[in-house]
């Protein structure tokens, strides 16, 4: 199984808001704003909205931490 160290970090790459782990692995993006719409649904996150969750998705080896 593969392990994500800690700490976690955001990064803005202009169009959404990636999560890295201590080794610099991405591991998921948070898009937001305007352009090209891929799917059905035409809402996007504001830049504030996809920092905010991606804030937070890199809090998780902490949570995990004080519940384990």
């Amino acid at each position: 199984m593969r392990q994500f160290p800690a700490p976690w970090s955001i990064e803005d790459n202009g169009s959404s808001w990636c999560v890295s782990d201590a080794s610099g692995f991405r591991m998921v993006w948070f898009c937001y704003g305007g352009g090209v719409v891929i799917g059905t649904n035409p809402d996007r996150l504001t830049r504030d909205e996809a920092r905010r969750l991606a804030l937070g998705y890199a809090k998780l080896p902490e949570l995990m931490a004080k519940a384990g």
